[in-house]
């Protein structure tokens, strides 16, 4: 992603964070269970020489507190819990990461077994297997996650970050 690329997307974000355009999760409608709820993740890759700009950014700009920050990857956290994972050279390999421009989002659901079969019934493709961070909840339980190719191929996420109990 070229430098005037990140700058773009980082007015176009700080422009909806001051306009409220973005949608709020407070909202006092209760989902049906495995109705994707929210944004929850999203994921960018990018070179060494973006890494600490957008880091900078997310942290000055948009006011994210880093959770993970080490040297070529970053986890940030936003003010309504959703998170934002900068990925440079050498970290982790993803299955987004390749063929789609490097970023990617993932959905958060309230039930993670009812909707990746959904997302099975309706032509998306599980990739890896779950993938299950103990104690990494937001409310202090285990988070889960699994990526998955949907029908326009390309990689996404679905998210339960509270109240996951393995089957």
């Amino acid at each position: 992603m070229s430098r005037s690329n990140v700058f773009a997307a980082a007015m176009l974000a700080i422009a909806f964070f001051k306009t409220g355009a973005i949608a709020q999760t407070n909202s006092p409608v209760t989902p049906a269970s495995g109705v994707t709820q929210q944004l929850q993740w999203s994921g960018v890759d990018v070179d060494a020489s973006q890494f600490k700009g957008v880091r900078d950014l997310a942290i000055n700009a948009l006011g994210m507190r880093p959770v993970v920050d080490q040297p070529n990857f970053a986890v940030l956290v936003a003010a309504n819990s959703s998170l934002f994972e900068i990925y440079g050279p050498g970290s982790l390999d993803r299955p987004w990461r390749h063929g789609q421009g490097g970023l990617a989002v993932g959905f958060l659901t309230d039930n993670i077994a009812t909707t990746l079969k959904a997302i099975q019934k309706s032509g998306g493709i599980l990739l890896d297997v779950l993938n299950v961070l103990p104690k990494a909840g937001a409310d202090g339980g285990d988070y889960a996650f699994q990526f998955f190719r949907a029908p326009d191929n390309r990689v996404y996420a679905i998210v339960q970050n509270k109240n996951y109990h393995p089957h």
